[in-house]
């Protein structure tokens, strides 16, 4: 076992450094296209003063080259079958916080919104597009959270919703493909009628957005390490690593693409392996 592995099964993160510089002016471009196309899909959370706090675009790879060549990258590919061996992409999402107004994302643990298994067989790369030093709100861990699952809640205003509630639209979120990464017509007409309950209207009502952020309660989180990167450094962690990133009250736009994997041997409800895209775009083997 590599010594990165060791260290990726110790902390539950593992960050590397410089792992797509080369591809970052290309990234760059092709972010601020997409985010300015009309109907681009992007759902937004609202709740500042100038517009919204944090903008998510998702399923870059399916639809795009550019993106789809970074979530297959060698570079970050490599790292990835170190981790977990062969796998597949089944979630991707290109996150954009805004200067001085960038929302907080709470503590959680992936595994809380997605329908895979085994958890330990799951690992996102936060692919940093700008540098994310702590004022930008860089990505916050707990080292090492990534024994257990953890309960989640959700709150509306201050007051958080009873487990059943918070189990019951936990469940509905399946309605919308796991990671919010919809493939069937039932799937993305749920997909879309989220994306306006949550993103849209909580324009009008910002506590909306905060029913779609299942977190763990704070005063459960004894220790957060912040983990400043540089753009083009990629941060990988394990579903179940509790994380979180601070606001963005720089001058800067912070803008990461998260891609996430599962081992070949994980299972979807509902899906076969080869519904997903292959992590390594030259390989010809086939799923088992």
């Amino acid at each position: 076992m590599s010594e990165r592995s060791l260290e990726f099964q110790r902390d539950g993160y593992l960050v590397v450094k410089g792992a797509c510089v080369e591809a970052l002016p290309a990234l760059r471009a092709k972010a601020e296209e997409l985010l300015r196309a009309p109907n681009n899909g992007a759902n937004h959370r609202f709740g500042g003063s100038n517009g919204p706090t944090l903008t998510k675009l998702s399923q870059l790879a399916d639809r795009d080259p550019t993106f789809r060549a970074l979530a297959q990258s060698s570079g970050v590919v490599s790292v990835l079958e170190e981790l977990i061996g062969p796998a597949r992409l089944f979630r991707d999402v290109l996150i954009t916080k805004p200067a001085r107004d960038g929302a907080i994302v709470r503590d959680h643990q992936d595994i809380a919104y997605w329908d895979v298994s085994p958890p330990e067989a799951v690992v996102s790369a936060w692919i940093a597009l700008d540098d994310a030093p702590p004022q930008s709100g860089c990505l916050e861990v707990v080292p090492s959270s990534h024994r257990a699952v953890v309960e989640h809640r959700l709150v509306a205003g201050p007051v958080p919703l009873p487990g059943m509630v918070t189990r019951y639209l936990r469940r509905a979120a399946s309605l919308t493909g796991t990671g919010d990464n919809p493939k069937t017509l039932t799937e993305r007409a749920f997909a879309k009628t989220k994306n306006f309950a949550l993103g849209s209207a909580s324009r009008l009502l910002p506590f909306l957005a905060e029913l779609n952020e299942l977190h763990i309660d704070p005063k459960k989180i004894e220790r957060r390490v912040p983990l400043p990167v540089r753009a083009g450094d990629v941060v990988f962690f394990e579903s179940r690593l509790i994380h979180s990133s601070g606001p963005n009250t720089s001058e800067n736009t912070r803008r990461a693409y998260i891609a996430s994997y599962m081992s070949e041997r994980c299972s979807v409800p509902g899906k076969t392996i080869s519904d997903f895209l292959l992590a390594r775009a030259d390989a010809t083997r086939k799923a088992s």
